[in-house]
């Protein structure tokens, strides 16, 4: 009886963990948000209106998230900057937030400061957000509380919405790197496990993310492209 009650509080977790690993897509629409595909100033503002998802989420880890996506685009596509300055005033609330500090964030500073002068806008930078700062970020190896593990979700999700953003598959590699560390690790059970879930149900709507965990060779994907 007690192996069974350990093993619904581990379910239980796992659920309200994947609850935290959600994509922005799946927040948005339900489908893999795959800006890299479309990597056009259209798409992006598209995808950026959103933002107001914010309002209502229970997720103390989406601003981030959402900060992650914006300032990698604009660090890869530096040709949308002045696009934005012109447009600026007619964001919404959030869209103003998130885009003003994912200006900041990828190093155009000048942009952000026209945006102060001609609109009388202007919020602190989030200094944890840098370009520098997002892939330097790393899984933790030691978890021992719940904050810890609902952390460990949040970077999986950070890795996630960067391939959305850029097509790049280092962010990936990072996350099954992290799997096949603690794939045996009784500490890591719920992360891994939410791991899984991402990967096989991401894999399923964007066939670049099932090639590249089978070439990764990463645990739990199989090569059989029919599954």
């Amino acid at each position: 009886m007690k192996t069974i009650r350990v093993t619904i509080l581990k379910l239980y977790k796992l659920l309200a963990v994947i609850a935290l690993c959600l994509p922005l897509s799946a927040i948005a629409k339900g489908e893999v948000e795959t800006f890299y595909k479309d990597p056009t100033y259209t798409n992006f503002i598209e995808t950026s209106e959103r933002f107001n998802y914010l309002e209502n989420s229970q997720d103390p880890y989406l601003e981030s998230k959402f900060l992650v996506y914006t300032t990698l685009i604009l660090h890869k596509h530096p040709d949308f900057k002045s696009n934005i300055v012109k447009d600026f005033g007619s964001f919404n609330t959030n869209q103003k937030s998130m885009i003003y500090q994912g200006l900041l964030g990828a190093g155009f500073t000048k942009e952000a400061n026209e945006i102060t002068r001609r609109y009388h806008y202007e919020i602190a930078p989030n200094v944890n957000f840098t370009v520098d700062k997002i892939n330097a970020i790393q899984f933790n190896d030691k978890i021992e509380t719940r904050e810890q593990i609902d952390l460990q979700a949040a970077i999986m999700d950070y890795c996630w919405v960067s391939f959305f953003a850029t097509g790049d598959e280092k962010y990936i590699v990072k996350l099954v790197e992290y799997a096949k560390k603690h794939e045996d690790t009784n500490s890591h059970f719920i992360p891994v496990q939410a791991y899984f879930w991402s990967s096989g149900a991401l894999s399923k709507q964007d066939p670049n993310i099932k090639e590249i965990l089978v070439k990764l060779n990463a645990p739990g994907v199989s090569s059989n492209p029919k599954q």
